[in-house]
């Protein structure tokens, strides 16, 4: 076996996109930016130590502004995200003030309204100049459908009679997510490439990348009479990272399996690449089956899943098995990612 080191990885990674939001520092005025109802109330003021400020008031009428689409690529669905912003409020008297991010579909419709703050008549306050940061998706209560495309973000009074009343003053709209979070690369986890990047195991494995919507392009892995199933290129740690928890993520669902199991793993492996040891993370077993869902799996030091010493890497396995080598079922991976687990 060759030292895996010299074996050829493609890293998948996403920018970080702070600022992503078009225009979000207002200094085009409103450009790109709507009004959502159309008579809504909004300006754009220029406020020492703040530059540009996007100034929003409600007079017994609902008002809001919503900004341009954000397109997001496959792998950033299943990612955590957050929105940052600077506000200043007079008192709402009368309603409540919001801001949200919208999941948006292929069609432009909306899929779901994230609300991930507000502030309304019952607090009573102004709100001094402060900066603000709201996270959504993944591992939080706002998760993104997974036939997100792309996102919006909004800033809004609204009351169900239309009578709020209120001033509030925005700067700064950043968005970001982790998908380029630093660590180990997983090539092709979203399989756009195909099955580049993955090893049949055993060799005549019946495995294949099909475009299933909303999910994007996903492996089909299937057992029929014969254990099934498929390896990811080695992934290498740097230097340190072998002493860093972490999680491997996959968007997954398996219908209902007839014999065996169907599971996901990974190969210890060490500088040259030879298995230390196979580490179970999720198994199903006959009978049982998963509705698409994200998954995550912890695995290193100071979780239930530790690597040997001498590990130097790893490498992803899902597969259906049986003893008797005759299991029977269909599985679905997309999505599959490694990011660190954070510090307490």
């Amino acid at each position: 076996m060759k030292p895996w080191f010299v074996m050829p990885m493609v890293a998948l990674t996403f920018s970080a996109l702070a600022g992503r939001v078009p225009n979000g520092d207002f200094a085009e005025g409103l450009d790109r930016w709507m009004r959502q109802p159309a008579q809504s109330t909004a300006t754009v003021e220029d406020i020492e130590a703040h530059g540009k400020v996007l100034v929003l008031s409600a007079v017994d009428a609902n008002s809001g502004l919503t900004s341009g689409l954000i397109p997001i690529a496959p792998a950033e669905r299943s990612a955590q995200w957050t929105l940052q912003f600077e506000i200043q409020s007079d008192p709402v008297t009368s309603g409540t003030f919001a801001a949200s991010v919208y999941a948006v579909g292929v069609d432009g419709k909306v899929l779901k309204q994230l609300g991930l703050y507000r502030l309304s008549e019952k607090d009573g306050k102004a709100v001094d100049w402060q900066k603000l940061s709201r996270k959504f998706g993944r591992d939080t209560r706002f998760e993104l459908p997974p036939e997100t495309t792309a996102l919006q973000v909004r800033f809004s009074f609204w009351r169900t009679d239309g009578k709020c009343r209120g001033t509030v003053r925005v700067a700064a709209v950043e968005l970001s997510n982790d998908a380029a979070t630093p660590g180990p690369c997983l090539a092709n986890g979203n399989f756009e490439d195909g099955t580049d990047g993955w090893t049949l195991r055993p060799a005549g494995s019946a495995a294949m990348v099909k475009s299933l919507p909303p999910y994007g392009n996903v492996l089909e892995i299937v057992a029929d009479k014969a254990n099934s199933g498929v390896v990811s290129q080695p992934v290498k740690f740097q230097e340190g990272e072998q002493n860093q928890p972490w999680f491997l993520t996959v968007r997954i669902q398996v219908d209902p399996v007839v014999k065996g199991s169907f599971g996901a793993s990974l190969y210890a492996l060490d500088a040259d690449g030879r298995e230390l040891k196979q580490i179970p993370l999720y198994s199903l077993g006959a009978g049982k089956e998963q509705p698409w869902k994200v998954r995550r799996f912890r695995f290193g030091p100071g979780t239930p899943k530790p690597l040997p010493e001498g590990t130097a890497g790893f490498a992803v396995r899902f597969s259906f098995w049986d003893a008797q080598g005759d299991p029977s079922g269909t599985a679905r991976i997309t999505d599959v990612s490694v990011t660190p687990v954070p510090a307490p």
